[in-house]
């Protein structure tokens, strides 16, 4: 289904009305959806992207589409390059402005993700990946949301377990009242709203 906006055709039926005024709490992972005869293309309603209107699941299921695990793994690996690079210039910082004992663990301070996929599941054109890192005092969770978008995967939110409940989502034998329950929370979306 698409509204007209301006002789433009403006996808309603797309996982972008999962965010009303840009607000990305309670948003649900994305279904595929039936849609009415509209233009091949349609305009995202708050982003005003481009997208095909019809998402092919076809094209999720073929070999051309990557796994969502594979997808988060090259996200990583990406974003650590990223990190070994800024890092190269942070070194010298820390060496100018950090004394003694502190400047003994200068390496703690420079930029690493250490995440592992520990879980993955797919249903359709979404897909959830769990990354699991492990550091000396604690273990760091991260849940990503991951769209279908052409023949790619897209990540649409990030959720952390719930530090109420600890990821339980029970709070003294009650449902943890921050995350409803569900043991994770989408941080940003506090920020956001």
């Amino acid at each position: 289904m698409a509204r007209h906006d301006l002789g433009r055709a403006v996808c309603k039926s797309s996982w972008c009305l999962f965010f009303p005024s840009l607000q990305l709490f309670g948003a649900q992972v994305p279904q595929p959806v039936a849609r009415r005869s509209v233009p091949r293309f349609a305009t995202h309603a708050y982003s005003g992207e481009q997208t095909p209107l019809l998402l092919s699941l076809k094209a999720i299921l073929t070999s051309r589409m990557r796994l969502p695990r594979e997808f988060i793994e090259a996200f990583l690996r990406e974003k650590a390059m990223v990190y070994a690079d800024a890092n190269t210039r942070l070194e010298p910082v820390l060496r100018k402005y950090f004394g003694d004992p502190l400047s003994r663990r200068a390496e703690d301070f420079l930029l690493c993700d250490r995440q592992v996929v520990e879980e993955t599941s797919q249903s359709g054109s979404s897909a959830l990946v769990t990354t699991r890192a492990d550091f000396r005092t604690a273990a760091i969770r991260i849940r990503y949301h991951l769209s279908a978008v052409r023949e790619s995967w897209c990540i649409i939110r990030m959720d952390r377990p719930c530090f109420c409940c600890g990821g339980t989502g029970k709070v003294r034998e009650e449902f943890c009242r921050e995350c409803g329950g569900e043991g994770w929370c989408d941080q940003d979306a506090k920020r956001i709203g």
